[in-house]
Order: structure tokens, then C-alpha cells, then sequence
């Protein structure tokens, strides 16, 4: 058995679980962020500059789901690593 895994004890039904964790790289990520947020990005684009703003439920995708959709994925591609590091100090997991 090649690759990370975690072995979990469970005392209430007395059994072994080994499930594999799935460990997504830093260039991967960055990749899957940067599409995300470019693609979530057009509707936004002609909200702004197109008719999109015309029709109701386009307003609502676009104010509600896309827009902080791009904040998000634009935020966390600038301090995702930060975050990461700040999360592992603080729940205590020794970084690579």
C-alpha cells in the first residue's frame, strides 16, 4: 500500500477503518482556482457591460453566487498559503 493513509479506531462498533486521504498538489490547486475564477468571471463581465442586467434571475446569480464566488477563489489564491500554514499551527500539524 503505497501513499498516504489514515487509520481510524472506532470503539462503539469495534472495528478498523483505513481509508486513503487524497492529497491535491499546489500546482493543481492553482490551476482548478484560476479556471474557476476566470470562468465565474465572464457572467460578471456582461452584468456589467451587457444586457445581463436586465433579466432578474441573471442579477441574482450573478450579485449572490458568482461575484462572491470570484472574491473568494480570488482571495484565497493570494493567501491560501498563509491560511494553510496559520491553520496547521493552530490545530498542531507539522507543515512539510
Amino acid at each position: 500500500m503505497t501513499g498516504l493513509y489514515r487509520i481510524q479506531y472506532t470503539s462503539k462498533i469495534k472495528s478498523i477503518v483505513i481509508s486513503k486521504i487524497i492529497v491535491m498538489t499546489n500546482a493543481t490547486e492553482r490551476k482548478i482556482l484560476r479556471w474557476v475564477h476566470i470562468i465565474a468571471s465572464i457572467p460578471i463581465i456582461g452584468y456589467i457591460y451587457g444586457p445581463v442586467a436586465e433579466r432578474p434571475e441573471a442579477v441574482i446569480v450573478v450579485r449572490f453566487i458568482l461575484f462572491p464566488g470570484v472574491v473568494l477563489t480570488g482571495l484565497w489564491m493570494w493567501k491560501g498559503l498563509w491560511l494553510k500554514n496559520w491553520w496547521k499551527k493552530k490545530i498542531g500539524i507539522p507543515s512539510r
